[in-house]
């Protein structure tokens, strides 16, 4: 072993922090679980507080969720633009970017429309982002 105090000390830390990350991880799986296998919690709860945008999201992560949708009354949402004024994460705003390809034909090169859109949230997390 490590005969220091201070060795001993980073041992016991680095234990702690290998506990919490599978504390963590058990946590993580128990959630989604729930998300994915408990059709009347989810249904109840959770995708009534989606919007379309976040139902397409949630369908692009997995089969799971993809059979989620289908087994819900929100598949035909898929079928739905996605708007950026939806949009609630920079996470989904920086998705919406990095694929302009997929941006309707008329936004020309976009940047104005795309700002403009983004500004039409009203979340200055997302404001902030769009200005750097």
């Amino acid at each position: 072993g490590v005969s220091s105090s201070e060795g001993e000390g980073e041992g016991v830390f680095a234990m702690t922090r290998a506990r919490k990350r599978k504390v963590e991880s058990q946590r993580d799986s128990f959630l989604w679980d729930v998300v994915v296998n408990n059709d009347d919690i989810t249904f109840t709860h959770i995708l009534p507080r989606l919007n379309a945008t976040d139902v397409k999201f949630l369908h692009g992560v997995n089969s799971e969720t993809r059979k989620l949708i289908k087994r819900s009354s929100r598949e035909e949402e898929l079928k739905w633009k996605c708007y950026i004024e939806q949009m609630s994460s920079i996470s989904t705003l920086e998705f919406a970017w990095e694929n302009r390809s997929f941006w309707p034909s008329w936004w020309g090169e976009g940047e104005t429309s795309f700002c403009r859109r983004v500004a039409c949230t009203n979340k200055l997390e997302l404001l902030k982002w769009i200005r750097e």
